[in-house]
């Protein structure tokens, strides 16, 4: 695993901006929702290997930076982009800023369940209006049931169904 070290950084959500981007291009290996990174990020949130890893990835990532720092995270780790909305409600901004999470609701699958995706912001273009993100178990077309963590540039429209910002801290 490619893990740098974030020691000398000043704040939490700046190491684990670092951490994730070092992630870039990590894919699944095997079958889906699986290989040897992915389940790592999975056992971060208490998951097996074949579930979605979106918000496992986010976790992992401030869980690696937190432990380089020697913090205790006041932002609550979940397995589902709901779950983190839900337990991280203290810490909603108003909007986006660099370097917080982006938890988007993705309305509900066949079964009723709650369905989402998280990312992490890195850098805001108003003009457009844009958000640069990092996320993982996506693609190149922003998918969220993709494979790989990748960089990419996603409209802010798309939180059209809810959720919003949470700070990293």
């Amino acid at each position: 695993m490619n893990i740098p070290d974030v020691s000398g950084c000043s704040s939490l959500a700046e190491a684990t901006r670092i951490i994730f981007l070092a992630q870039e291009g990590v894919s699944e290996v095997g079958t889906t929702n699986t290989g040897p990174e992915v389940n790592n990020y999975l056992a971060a949130v208490s998951l097996n290997p074949g579930y979605a890893w979106c918000s496992a990835v986010l976790c992992w990532s401030i869980q690696q930076a937190a432990k380089q720092l020697n913090i205790t995270p006041q932002f609550q780790y979940g397995a589902s982009a709901y779950k983190l909305w839900t337990r991280n409600q203290a810490l909603i901004l108003p909007g986006p800023e660099v370097n917080c999470a982006v938890i988007k609701n993705e309305g509900l699958n066949s079964a009723g369940h709650a369905v989402g995706h998280c990312l992490f912001l890195l850098g805001i273009n108003d003009a457009e209006p844009l958000l640069n993100v990092i996320s993982g178990n996506t693609n190149k077309a922003g998918s969220r049931e993709g494979t790989t963590v990748v960089v990419q540039n996603r409209a802010t429209s798309e939180l059209k169904l809810g959720y919003g910002y949470i700070a990293i801290k």
